[in-house]
């Protein structure tokens, strides 16, 4: 799984354009699963789809946040609350429309497909968190920041001016990696 991972990522790290097109899949999942929750005749969530592309250490990692409706709009104006739902199904929508896509570019194979789709744990993940009511500020300001957050945190983060180090701790704090000044500020860009 991890190996696959990589090779997934290595799709958007390479081709920078399919970012876009990752916003895409996250949209018209949302878009195929909420008609399905709502299943009135012209519904239409909203959403807000900000790409990140790092992780911890600033690791490349291409993923979504995601600010939508709990429901659909329909008709004149008129919304309907999604049920609860369960986000493993919204997972395996995105999961195949993101694994089409890369095969419709020619960026993975159809076997490499079936694969993935074999596994039990294909490594996309989908996290609903809880539902934030009208007015509700402080959890709307909240999850804005968390969309437009920076890929690092000052906090976690210590310079060494002497060595022209910086070390970066994880989430966790249980680990440290150690980063040049230079590479810490314009990290390595891969060849093609």
């Amino acid at each position: 799984m991890v190996k696959t991972l990589v090779i997934l990522r290595r799709c958007f790290l390479y081709d920078r354009s399919l970012l876009s097109e990752l916003s895409r899949c996250a949209r018209e999942a949302l878009r195929v699963f909420f008609r399905e929750a709502v299943p009135q005749g012209n519904a239409m969530s909203g959403a807000v789809i900000a790409i990140q592309t790092f992780g911890d250490f600033l690791g490349f990692h291409p993923h979504c946040h995601v600010l939508c409706t709990d429901g659909c709009f329909y008709g004149k104006g008129v919304f309907r609350v999604a049920p609860r739902f369960d986000p493993k199904d919204l997972r395996a929508i995105f999961e195949h429309r993101v694994l089409r896509m890369l095969l419709s570019r020619g960026k993975i194979t159809r076997d490499l497909m079936a694969l993935i789709l074999s596994w039990r744990h294909s490594g996309f993940q989908v996290y609903a968190g809880p539902r934030i009511q009208p007015g509700e500020e402080e959890g709307m300001e909240n999850l804005a920041r968390y969309i437009i957050r920076a890929s690092f945190s000052q906090e976690r983060m210590t310079y060494l001016p002497g060595e022209s180090k910086v070390i970066y701790c994880s989430k966790d704090g249980k680990q440290e990696k150690v980063f040049d000044a230079l590479e810490w500020l314009a990290p390595p860009r891969p060849h093609k």
